[in-house]
């Protein structure tokens, strides 16, 4: 850790707090200086009682050995549309394991979506999107001209997730 950074980051009474664990993390989340992708990897290899394995660091493609590959993505909120997006699709090659956080009432969503969904949206640069309402719930989009998929379809446990 390079503690010159964290001093000019950080003024001193922050710094000399006596934080628990717990609380360190929830600042640095808040602060957002946690990288949350490399947290939720940690927690699939974590959760599968370490079955799956992770890839070397910037391995192409996938983030597993299986294949599959973590994607984390926050509920976006605007005047039109509430959701989160799943993007970064191009070298993917196995499924995806999608947590989606949802701030108005902090409940996370996970969800395994096959490459036959997503492989469609891989090579135009576009991405898939998970809708919710304006206070938070889960929301499907009923328009006959809607082409994107239902990921909600997907939606799996936290166990589920990490299998």
């Amino acid at each position: 850790m390079n503690q010159q950074l964290i001093n000019m980051a950080f003024p001193y009474h922050t710094r000399n707090k006596f934080l628990t664990l717990n609380d360190a993390l929830k600042f640095l989340w808040q602060q957002d200086l946690i990288n949350v992708g490399e947290l939720a990897e940690k927690a699939i290899v974590k959760k599968s009682k370490k079955k799956l394995e992770k890839n070397k660091k910037n391995a192409k493609g996938s983030d597993f050995k299986d294949k599959s590959d973590s994607k984390y993505s926050t509920v976006f909120y605007d005047k039109s549309t509430n959701y989160a997006t799943v993007s970064g699709l191009k070298n993917k090659t196995g499924k995806l394991r999608v947590m989606v956080y949802e701030p108005k009432t902090q409940k996370n969503y996970f969800f395994i979506i096959p490459h036959k969904v997503y492989a469609p949206y891989q090579h135009t640069g576009d991405s898939l999107k998970i809708y919710f309402t304006k206070d938070g719930q889960p929301r499907t989009v009923y328009r006959e001209t809607n082409t994107r998929p239902n990921l909600w379809l997907h939606e799996c446990s936290a166990e589920q997730w990490a299998k």
